[in-house]
């Protein structure tokens, strides 16, 4: 069970949403997790036609002092 949850929001650049997803899947998650007092992290993102200032929510299981 984390300790703390980080929530990072975030938007690709236009005409570029599938090479952020591709990106986060495949090297950032794989990246964050590997930092000791990470969890787990995952990346949702909002449908399509659904209103909101941010495409996608990043959530970040922190184990700890998320300081230290």
């Amino acid at each position: 069970m984390a300790d703390s949850v980080l929530l990072a929001m975030t938007n690709g650049q236009p005409g570029r949403e599938q090479e952020f997803e591709s990106w986060y899947a495949s090297r950032h998650l794989s990246d964050i997790v590997s930092v000791p007092s990470v969890d787990r992290g995952t990346l949702h993102t909002v449908s399509d036609g659904q209103q909101s200032k941010w495409r996608h929510a990043a959530v970040y299981d922190v184990r700890g002092d998320p300081v230290a």
